[in-house]
């Protein structure tokens, strides 16, 4: 038998029967998912076709046939093989396709009075894809309208991402008749891959939900977060994993609000290694006051049980003495670039910063990290004095904050988190 990196290829031309009753049924030899090449010629297919029992035609079309590989053999159904429930049946079957990769579908089923005489369950490819056609019910749709001066009813594709393929892999489960269910035929052979290891997480019998889940999404849909948002939301719930790896620096913004209810909505936002944002907490609040960010701040640290190394916030009053009074003196608290750049137009002229040079000239010194805190001041002094703003008040007040906002003075940091940050929010 010939080996390849991930299949056992065997040319099916020249084979006699017994030869393909041993690569077939052989339970004790490593399968490796088996595949049988059926495409030498017309003999040979009508070979396979006569011997694997319960196969049809459409495995005419396929090239090779895949025996799943398990090494465990414990876990794959068997001829014979009792059970005392059928759902104990049907749920083995379903294990077994979820550790060898693809899905299964219970089929149909034999009742005799109110007792299952036999149930199919089958490969979810099993079967042929329809392609039938729906009509438009909707008679006043603009398409109805055109459908009837054309003389007939347009028909409308249904929607499907379905991929059969006549597979005819299954299990046949019996009714012994004494109270157990014995499987009754089992058919091992695909005519498809199994899905990748990386795939199988997304196989049906994986995308369950437990009652915890099923409870949010519920909650969720009553207070009209929708299920995508739910989804979302449940997403960041991993909040507390992220925290202990990417939570040294944190914003802890306050600017958003939810119309509806007028409450402020707070989120706790980080960055990963790619650079993508990560909300580690969020929570809504009545009030922009020093007791809502004070019990904020108090229940962050509850639930992620350390601090930041440090907070970004924007220039709110209150929650520079929150952080004051609620995290150690060793977290750094930083104002928003971003939002103190946003004012620059509203508080010095949107026409003036838009058609002179000052915002050009002092963006050299305010952003950069590169310089020390003697030639941060030395320019942006000679800036203010070039456009005649020294005697400005709001710029003479960001100028006494200026500890909290420019990167001079964070040069011994490693501010980089803080940077992306701002350049995130410009965009």
């Amino acid at each position: 038998m010939a080996s390849s990196s991930s299949h056992d290829v065997l040319p099916h031309c020249g084979l006699n029967d017994s030869d393909l009753v041993e690569c077939l049924s052989d339970s004790t030899g490593d399968r490796n998912n088996v595949i049988l090449d059926t495409s030498c010629d017309s003999t040979a297919n009508n070979e396979v076709e006569e011997f694997i029992e319960g196969f049809d035609d459409s495995f005419s079309n396929s090239a090779q046939l895949w025996i799943p590989n398990l090494p465990d053999t414990n876990l794959k159904p068997y001829p014979g093989q009792r059970f005392s429930e059928l759902e104990d049946a049907c749920t083995f079957y379903t294990n077994y396709a979820t550790t060898v990769g693809f899905n299964v579908r219970r089929e149909t089923q034999r009742v005799r009075g109110s007792i299952v005489v036999h149930k199919y369950v089958v490969c979810s490819k099993s079967g042929t894809h329809d392609t039938s056609m729906s009509i438009i019910s909707d008679n006043s749709s603009e398409l109805s309208h055109v459908s009837a001066s054309v003389g007939g009813p347009i028909k409308k594709k249904r929607k499907t991402v379905t991929k059969k393929c006549g597979c005819n892999a299954k299990i046949v489960i019996k009714n012994d008749g004494n109270g157990h269910f014995v499987i009754d035929r089992f058919i091992e052979v695909h005519n498809h891959p199994m899905v990748t290891e990386f795939g199988k997480q997304f196989l049906r019998a994986n995308r369950s939900m437990n009652a915890v889940h099923r409870k949010f999404v519920v909650d969720a849909a009553t207070t009209n977060l929708g299920s995508y948002r739910a989804h979302a939301l449940f997403k960041s719930l991993t909040g507390r994993q992220s925290y202990d790896v990417f939570g040294d620096v944190i914003s802890f913004d306050a600017t958003y609000r939810k119309n509806k209810y007028g409450m402020v909505f707070v989120p706790f936002i980080g960055f990963d290694n790619h650079w993508k944002s990560i909300t580690f907490a969020a929570c809504l609040l009545n009030h922009e006051d020093i007791t809502n960010f004070t019990w904020a701040c108090e229940m962050f640290l509850k639930v992620f049980q350390r601090p930041p190394w440090c907070l970004i916030t924007d220039q709110c009053p209150a929650m520079k003495v929150t952080i004051a009074e609620t995290f150690p003196d060793s977290v750094v608290h930083r104002y928003c670039m971003w939002h103190i750049m946003q004012k620059f137009p509203a508080k010095i002229g949107a026409v003036f910063c838009a058609e002179s040079e000052f915002m050009k000239k002092l963006n050299k010194f305010v952003w950069s990290s590169h310089i020390s805190v003697a030639e941060f001041e030395e320019g942006s002094s000679s800036v203010l004095k070039e456009f005649e703003l020294s005697e400005h008040i709001w710029l003479n007040d960001l100028y006494e904050m200026r500890k909290s906002w420019i990167p001079a003075f964070f040069r011994d940091k490693p501010m980089g988190v803080i940077e992306n940050y701002v350049k995130v929010r410009k965009f």
